[in-house]
Formats: structure tokens, C-alpha cells, sequence
């Protein structure tokens, strides 16, 4: 998600977590969640937001990926160690 802080909002860039923001104010006065990638003990997860607005994103994700999707959710377990 690095490549994309120059153009979105970071709001926080700690050592396990990273999270960004869009431009986009919404009507509560606060701006969209872009996504995030937290540092956990066991995996490292990815939160995209996008793909719950354009769910037709998730045909660009590769099958590997896909297979590491947990439920509805959008968070991937990319591994374990």
C-alpha cells in the first residue's frame, strides 16, 4: 500500500500497522477508509475496502489470494508462520 500513500491519507504508520484514508469526505464529515495492513502474531492481513464498494474487483485478485480470504470478509491472511 506504500505506493499509494503520496496520493491517499496515511493516518497510521506504526511498525505493525499501516492504514490510509481517500480524499473522499463522506456525509458524516469523515474521510472513506482506503484500506490497511496490520502485523499480527501469527499473519500478516490486508483490509481493502475497495473491493466491498466494486466487488467486481475481486476478479483481478489472483487465485492464491483469493484462497486466503477469510468468510465475507475482505481481510487476507496472506501467511502463517
Amino acid at each position: 500500500m506504500a505506493p499509494y500513500a503520496a496520493k491517499l491519507d496515511v493516518t497510521v504508520d506504526h511498525a505493525s500497522e499501516f492504514y490510509i484514508d481517500t480524499k473522499h469526505i463522506q456525509k458524516n464529515k469523515k474521510p472513506l477508509f482506503f484500506g490497511a495492513v496490520q502485523i499480527k502474531k501469527c499473519y500478516v492481513s490486508y483490509h481493502l475496502m475497495p473491493l466491498y464498494i466494486k466487488p467486481e474487483l475481486l476478479v483481478t485478485l489472483s487465485r492464491e489470494l483469493k484462497s486466503r480470504m477469510q468468510g465475507k470478509s475482505v481481510t487476507v491472511r496472506i501467511f502463517s508462520w
